[in-house]
């Protein structure tokens, strides 16, 4: 098995919606995302997490990122790449 970096993006508009969207739509969205990672266990070595603004590192010191499409993280199993890509073709992520 080999494992994958898995690195989320998404717009700055989509970010805002998710942000406004009800409680009831966050919900529903999070038990899809539930449901897929317990169907997909045995190949989440790591479920990640959300990313927030990024600080980068420079060699003369760090500066504040204002913008950020980068939004979250995993670590997936699989026996190759195409396995990797099969296995996320179904996550709610995917399928917005």
């Amino acid at each position: 098995m080999e494992k994958f970096l898995v690195i989320y993006g998404a717009t700055p508009k989509a970010m805002e919606q998710w942000k406004t969207q009800s409680p009831e739509e966050g919900e529903k969205d999070m038990k899809r995302w539930m449901d897929w990672m317990g169907e997909n266990a045995t190949h989440l070595v790591d479920p990640g997490n959300p990313i927030g603004k990024n600080t980068r590192l420079h060699v003369d010191g760090t500066s504040e990122e204002k913008t950020n499409e980068l939004c979250g993280y995993l670590i997936l199993q699989a026996n190759d790449r195409t396995h990797a890509i099969e296995i996320l073709k179904s996550s709610p992520h995917t399928q917005n």
